[in-house]
């Protein structure tokens, strides 16, 4: 934010939180507030800063899942690369059926995975959704619920 938009430094973290708490994502609040930038670069950058090498192999994780019958999903907010990067990272490549992330729910960003994830017969048409069904943002961004009223829940 400070090297790329050019906002001072000493506001970073502050807008970071306030943009997270309004739009549900810093990138998102940020598209909203009428910063132009290349979303693939904004994913690189943040995630390039992330600590990767403490993630390691969980074999047990990976044998559970790997047991599990049903048809299993990673869904993100963050972008395709990141969520690879992870899942590789763990040892989990190869325990999900798909990945439903950044790219996928912005087609607009660029092709959509979102039919390559469902069969003909169960995908879902997303011309048909609307923001009545909760499935439409207001924000051209899609990153996870921007809803006031989908808050997420505490167990």
């Amino acid at each position: 934010m400070r090297h790329h938009l050019h906002i001072e430094e000493s506001q970073v973290a502050d807008m970071c939180l306030d943009l997270y708490k309004e739009y549900g994502t810093t990138m998102v609040g940020l598209k909203a507030l009428g910063y132009g930038f290349d979303n693939d670069e904004f994913h690189a950058t943040v995630h390039g800063t992330l600590p990767y090498h403490n993630l390691r192999p969980d074999p047990v994780l990976r044998t559970l899942l790997l047991s599990i019958r049903q048809r299993k999903i990673v869904f993100t907010n963050s972008d395709k690369a990141h969520a690879e990067e992870a899942l590789c990272r763990l040892g989990l490549q190869g325990c999900f059926d798909g990945v439903i992330c950044f790219e996928t729910l912005n087609p607009c960003n660029g092709p959509s995975a979102f039919g390559m994830l469902f069969s003909d017969e169960t995908s879902p048409d997303l011309a048909d959704l609307n923001e009545s069904d909760g499935f439409r943002p207001i924000s051209p961004i899609i990153c996870k619920s921007a809803s006031p009223s989908l808050k997420p829940c505490k167990l």
